[in-house]
């Protein structure tokens, strides 16, 4: 098991390295960029400099991935149509978690699906996860338990029972229980891994958008 953790002290000097880059303009050009943007970015601004996915997508060059360690997750809340972009704090086999630049929010993945997140206000605690995806084969049914906080700050476990449905690189998961159902969607490539995908969270919360941008 290799467990990797960068605190957001980390964070910081991540992001202070691109104030060192010299010696070409176009160095320069791209410590600006990230400097200027880095708290929108990276969800540590107010909230009226709040950006949307498309907004992130056009900042989000290549270069600019690169100054920021080279891979940046893209998260949209799908209600709120805000989104920000997470660094890879914690790899801990095949699961990875992502914080914000203010390390007041976070997402956790295995294999590219959403296992826990944190300071969204009603938060899924956990999650277990679904089927791998392999190229070609459609998963077979599976129970996924849920875990949230109720009203009464109760930790709740939901089962639900999750079937499959394919259509080349897109798969669906159809999950219900007695009282609810959610549909997630995933962009998987041949070799399995999730590039894009819209996931529930909770009741409240509702659904996210997670994109990889490496």
């Amino acid at each position: 098991m290799i467990i990797h953790m960068m605190n957001r002290t980390g964070l910081s000097l991540l992001l202070g390295l691109t104030l060192c880059a010299c010696g070409t303009q176009e160095k320069s050009s791209l410590a600006l960029t990230v400097s200027q943007y880095a708290s929108r970015i990276l969800g540590g601004g107010a909230s009226q400099d709040a950006m949307t996915m498309g907004q992130l997508r056009a900042i989000l060059t290549p270069e600019v991935v690169d100054q920021f360690g080279g891979s940046v997750l893209l998260v949209e809340t799908v209600d709120k149509g805000t989104a920000a972009g997470f660094l890879p704090v914690a790899i801990n086999g095949s699961a990875t978690t992502w914080m914000t630049q203010d390390g007041q929010t976070s997402v956790s993945t295995r294999n590219g699906a959403l296992i826990a997140t944190r300071g969204f206000g009603f938060d899924l605690l956990s999650a277990e996860t679904p089927p791998s995806f392999k190229w070609g084969e459609t998963p077979s049914s599976r129970d996924r338990k849920f875990r949230h906080l109720d009203g009464e700050n109760q930790v709740v476990a939901t089962r639900y029972t999750c079937d499959y449905s394919r259509d080349s690189t897109k798969i669906k998961e159809h999950c219900h229980s007695a009282k609810h159902d959610f549909v997630n969607a995933y962009e998987v490539t041949k070799t399995g891994k999730v590039l894009h995908s819209r996931q529930w969270i909770s009741p409240q919360i509702g659904y996210v958008v997670l994109e990889t941008v490496n």
